[in-house]
């Protein structure tokens, strides 16, 4: 019932990625982060994970549910 982003992190698969309205909840640094009509695509063992900003604002965030991806599509 709790959201912590996953620190930077290798997939034994491609990974693509898009967002088509709202915002990205992984990249919160603001100017140049995921946009909609936006997408990124990590290849094979390429490290990737969310910005430092947003992982320490889950990591310190009160453990409760929370929603998330709301207005994202």
């Amino acid at each position: 019932n709790t959201f912590r982003p996953p620190w930077y992190h290798r997939n034994t698969m491609s990974e693509f990625m898009g967002l088509i309205s709202g915002n990205y909840d992984a990249k919160g640094a603001g100017k140049g982060g995921f946009q909609p009509a936006g997408a990124s695509l990590h290849n094979t063992m390429s490290g990737h994970g969310p910005d430092m900003q947003t992982f320490e604002k889950a990591s310190t965030a009160e453990l409760s549910p929370q929603k998330v991806g709301d207005g994202s599509m």
